[in-house]
Parts: structure tokens; sequence; C-alpha cells
């Protein structure tokens, strides 16, 4: 398989521009090894994100987390019923009708920590927790402890399941039964948040994969063309010349992703894709 440096002296050889050594690669000696080492994480990810890639595809049961974006401070519970709908006692909550809260701590009812409720307001200390029958052998009995807070959440979501998911995730493909919905949120501390109704979530997915050696030959080769088209600009500006070679890689851009899609829709029996919207963005036409 072919390594980093012999991918970005392929993508050079394309250029007509002047290969590098690898001593030039690591030190970032050179014009051409500055380039390509600024576009090589990105041409990566973009391309590793377009496609259902078999040698990059992961599986993962994910670890539910309490993921949601907090919006107040948290707040004591001292009680919840066992009742439809329960009923949970928290002094000077400030929640009103319409709220989602999520739970944490909570002792004994161990069941609400970690999901949203929507809120019901009762009074000023205490709220309902809507359509929550909290009788059915379903829930333990309150015991002690607990903290609640209002958080930033879909509706769609509520009473749903949040987990992180896996730091090299770059798309998740399906949830173990292919039919439960699914959405992926960033948060405010950068990492990428899953929410569904599936609780014990496993997930298949196209990780962040890069260890060269063991790409398959028709995604280096389609990495090598598009790593080139990427340097077009700065190794060869932009006349008449740099024009008819963007023309002929983006050819061969097409002509090679279309074998790599088919090889790969063989493999994962899934539609291959049929339009590259890379080149479309970048324009380079049809």
């Amino acid at each position: 398989m072919a390594s980093q440096l012999e991918i970005i002296n392929q993508s050079l050889s394309q250029l007509g521009a002047e290969q590098i050594s690898a001593a030039q690669l690591a030190a970032l000696s050179v014009k051409q090894a500055v380039i390509a080492d600024t576009f090589w994480t990105q041409v990566r990810v973009e391309l590793l994100e377009a496609e259902d890639w078999p040698f990059a595809r992961s599986y993962r049961q994910l670890t539910q987390v309490d993921g949601y974006d907090a919006t107040d401070d948290a707040v004591t519970v001292t009680g919840i019923t066992s009742a439809n709908p329960a009923v949970v006692t928290a002094a000077g909550h400030g929640f009103v009708t319409g709220d989602y809260i999520t739970f944490a701590d909570v002792v004994g009812m161990t069941e609400l920590n970690g999901l949203v409720y929507h809120v019901t307001y009762v009074g000023a200390t205490s709220f309902q927790l809507t359509a929550v029958d909290t009788s059915t052998d379903k829930f333990t009995a309150y015991v002690s402890g607990g903290t609640c807070y209002k958080v930033d959440v879909f509706a769609r979501w509520q009473n749903g399941y949040v987990y992180m998911l896996p730091s090299d995730c770059l798309v998740v493909l399906q949830l173990e039964d292919d039919e439960d919905e699914f959405e992926v949120r960033i948060h405010e501390d950068g990492n990428k948040y899953l929410y569904c109704n599936t609780q014990d979530a496993k997930i298949r997915y196209i990780r962040d994969e890069d260890t060269v050696t063991i790409w398959p030959a028709r995604f280096t080769r389609l990495f090598a063309i598009r790593l080139a088209l990427e340097m077009i600009p700065s190794l060869m500006g932009s006349g008449s010349k740099s024009q008819k070679k963007r023309e002929e890689l983006a050819g061969m851009y097409r002509w090679h992703e279309a074998k790599a899609v088919r090889t790969d829709w063989v493999e994962s029996q899934k539609d291959p894709v049929e339009k590259c919207n890379f080149l479309d963005d970048r324009g380079y036409g049809q």
C-alpha cells in the first residue's frame, strides 16, 4: 500500500510539479510539502464523508450520557411520586409549562437520570412530568437526592436518549435498526452527540481512517487526484494551463469515483452515488 509521501508525489506528478523527499515532507521545507500538508486532512475527511467506504466502516455500542445543553443552574430534587403523571418536588424550580428538563444523580428512581422530560407547571415547589407514568414496574421508587435542570433540546426527542459519538466518527450511517430515526448535533464543547428514541443504541458509522497503509487502491487513486485538484491554484496559478489541468483531472476524478462507488456498492449493497458534489462545489462543471 502507498505511503503518504508516495500519494503526495502521485498528486505532484499529475500536476507536472517536482516531487519531494521524506525529509522535505517531515520538515515542510519546500512549497510543495507545505501545500500538500495544508490540504491533506481536508481532502481525507471530505472524501471519507462522501461515501460508505467499507474499509472505514465501524460499529459501536454507544454509552448514554447527559449531553444536553443546560440553560439554567441545577435545581435540587427532594421528592418524586410514583404516579401518573409523576410529580416532582423541587423548591424554587422556576420551570413553566412547556420547558424541557433532565435529571442527574437521582437515587432509587434512577431510570429518570439522563433522559429529557416535558414539564407541566403545578406550583412554586412542584411540577409534573407530562404523560410520564412512574407507577409502573418500569420505574423504581424514589429514595432520595437528585438534581434537575432546564435543557435546550428538540421537542421530537423528548423522553429520548442522548449519546456522545466516538471521537473518530465522521458520519453516522444508521442505528442497528435502520428504521430508527436519529439526529446528530454539535454542542458548544465541540463534541458530536446523537439524539434518538432508542435505548442502548448501536451505530454503524464512517470513521476518520488516517492510516494510509490500509487504504484500498481505489481510494488512494481518488485521493491523489483530489489532492492534486486542490493544489492547482497554489502550484499552477489561474491561467489557461491550470484550467486545462483542472478539466483533465476533474474528468479523471469522475471516472475513478464512479468505479470506486460501484465497487463499494457491491461490498455494501447500498445504492451508489451518481453525482460528485465535490466537483460541482469547486466549480469544475460536468
